[in-house]
């Protein structure tokens, strides 16, 4: 009753806090964060490993193993959960609800960095992912065509990828829906034959300079072999130039015995934009930032790339987080406008 009293007694103070705070809450309201999932820390992370040419037993045993003994040593652990697969390992560390995110991601770190250097040498990558509500995509676009090929697509994919990457507010973006680019080596086995060349001595020469381009397969006849990447090339013609041995004096190189192209690995899955055979590319929110800014960065970038896309591909906008932001805050105003009424 007194408040009440002191309000009426002083209107001119009573319009002056009430206009405040009306004030307050817009600011607020203007300020604050906006997205549709929640931000809050989860102690929960995953090591990835990528071992070329391993089977499951030797990344269990030579890269799993060794990690979980060095994870167990951390405290508050609720479960650690692993997987071992051809060519790559994942190990999960998740830690009781309680415990700090931040102060946990940096122990698994040194505890992966302590083992590091007890691990295969042919070990490709490593790499710790933190768990973060933000890694939910804000946007989804698709490059659409059914005449141009996959190279073709994944190259304007990763350009428009490079550009998204640049604009300020966001977390991280990937490609997918398109087969990995490989190298496809075709042997011709009958001048194989003739130069009496042992086809495991063809392969070893290739995989010994084999690094900086994708993995791919060598076609013998009716026979496949994978290539594992583990030297230097990084070209076609770097490959062709390889030495595989010699004959009637002469030296061999693989260009001699081989038709080396670009290809793609054998697609097992496909990716469709309204029915329309598509490539996609995706990108997420950094933690704090607002979503209707960050949407129009990206629409930027994406509209003026568009402009310069080759005949046959179109860009079309898929999934857009934003809009059910901005259905959510609209339905918060009306109900706020009906509360106050």
């Amino acid at each position: 009753m007194k408040l009440a009293e002191f309000s009426v007694k002083n209107p001119q103070f009573t319009i002056v806090v009430f206009v405040m705070l009306i004030g307050l809450g817009l600011s607020s309201l203007m300020g604050i964060p906006r997205s549709e999932d929640p931000i809050f820390p989860i102690p929960t992370f995953a090591i990835v490993a990528v071992f070329p040419g391993g089977n499951p037993n030797d990344v269990e045993q030579l890269i799993v193993d060794p990690l979980e003994k060095s994870l167990k040593e951390l405290e508050d652990i609720k479960r650690i959960i692993s997987t071992s697969e051809d060519q790559f390992g994942v190990v999960s560390i998740e830690f009781i609800a309680s415990a700090d995110a931040e102060q946990k991601h940096d122990a698994v770190l040194r505890q992966v960095n302590a083992v590091r250097s007890k691990l295969p040498k042919e070990l490709l990558s490593l790499e710790v992912i933190k768990f973060s509500t933000t890694n939910v995509n804000i946007v989804q676009c698709a490059l659409v065509s059914e005449t141009a090929d996959y190279k073709t697509l994944e190259e304007q994919a990763r350009a428009l990828k490079d550009r998204i990457d640049a604009v300020p507010g966001v977390k991280d973006s990937k490609t997918l829906g398109y087969p990995e680019t490989q190298v496809r080596v075709s042997l011709d086995l009958a001048r194989i034959a003739a130069l009496r060349i042992p086809l495991n001595q063809i392969i070893g020469a290739i995989q010994s300079d084999n690094t900086n381009i994708p993995g791919g397969s060598v076609d013998a006849g009716s026979r496949r072999f994978n290539l594992e990447t583990t030297g230097r090339y990084q070209s076609l013609e770097q490959i062709g130039a390889t030495v595989i041995g010699s004959a009637d004096g002469s030296v061999v190189r693989v260009r001699d015995v081989a038709e080396i192209a670009w290809g793609h690995e054998d697609k097992t899955d496909f990716a469709r934009f309204n029915g329309h055979r598509a490539v996609f590319v995706t990108a997420t929110l950094q933690e704090g930032k607002n979503i209707f800014e960050v949407r129009e960065g990206i629409y930027a970038e994406m509209h003026d790339f568009a402009k310069g896309l080759p005949a046959g591909i179109t860009l079309a906008e898929g999934f857009d987080q934003s809009r059910n932001v901005a259905n959510r805050l609209n339905h918060l105003f009306v109900d706020f406008l009906i509360a106050i009424a």
